[in-house]
C-alpha cells in the first residue's frame, strides 16, 4: 500500500508538469479496496492515513484532494444521528403547519385590509422552503445510520441541504432587517427630517 502511494505522487506530480488530469490516473492506480473499505471512526487514525501524514504530509494533501476515504460512524455516532433527525422533522413539520396557517391568516387580512397584505404569502413560501430543506437533511442524516460504506457521501448530502438552507434564510433575513431598519430610523429621525425639509424648502421659496 505504500508503494502504491509513492507511486500514485510520483504520477501526481508528473501530471501538474504535463498539465495531465491527474485525477482519473492517482485513481486507477489506488486499489479498488483502499478507496471503498469501510471503516468506522475510531479507525481512521490507524487506516485513514495518519501515518501517511506524519511521514510524507505533502503527499498525503494531495491524496485527500482526490480521494475520499469512506468509513462507518460507531454506533454511538449514529444514535446521535438518530436523534437529530427527529428534532428535525419536528421542526420541518412545525415549519410546514405554519405555513399553511400562514397562507389562511394572509387571505384573511387581505379580504379586511386589501391587496397590500399579499406580500405577506412570501413568508409562507420561505417557511415552505426551510421546511424541505431540513426535511431532505434529516433524511440524509438518516441514510447515514440505514446504509453500509456510504457514510462520507451522505453526510456530504446533509451539509448541501443544510448549505441550501442557511443560503434561502439569508436573503429574506437581510431584506426584513433592512425593512425593520428603515422603520425605526424613520420614527426616531422622521419628524427631525421632515422639519429639516420644510426649512430648505421655506428658504428656497425666499
Amino acid at each position: 500500500a505504500a508503494g502504491t502511494l509513492v507511486l500514485a505522487g510520483l504520477v501526481t506530480l508528473l501530471c501538474f508538469v504535463c498539465h495531465v488530469d491527474c485525477l482519473a490516473c492517482v485513481s486507477s492506480l489506488v486499489p479498488s479496496e483502499v478507496k471503498a473499505t469501510p471503516m468506522r471512526a475510531s479507525e481512521v487514525g490507524l487506516r485513514g492515513g495518519g501515518q501517511l501524514e506524519s511521514q510524507a504530509p505533502k503527499l498525503a494533501t494531495v491524496i485527500k484532494k482526490l480521494i475520499r476515504l469512506e468509513y462507518e460512524f460507531c454506533e454511538a455516532d449514529e444514535r446521535v444521528f438518530n436523534t437529530t433527525v427527529v428534532i428535525m422533522r419536528q421542526v420541518a413539520r412545525g415549519f410546514a403547519v405554519h405555513a399553511i396557517f400562514n397562507v389562511f391568516e394572509t387571505l384573511k387580512f387581505i379580504r379586511e385590509v386589501g391587496i397590500g397584505e399579499a406580500p405577506r404569502f412570501f413568508d409562507s413560501m420561505d417557511e415552505a422552503g426551510y421546511a424541505y430543506f431540513i426535511w431532505e437533511a434529516a433524511s440524509a442524516f438518516e441514510n447515514i445510520t440505514r446504509t453500509q460504506g456510504s457514510d462520507m457521501a451522505n453526510l456530504m448530502n446533509a451539509m448541501e441541504m443544510q448549505k441550501q438552507l442557511w443560503y434561502k434564510m439569508r436573503i429574506p433575513l437581510i431584506i426584513k432587517t433592512s425593512i425593520m431598519m428603515v422603520g425605526l430610523l424613520n420614527y426616531l429621525f422622521g419628524s427631525s427630517i421632515e422639519h429639516w425639509l420644510a426649512s430648505l424648502s421655506i428658504g428656497d421659496f425666499k
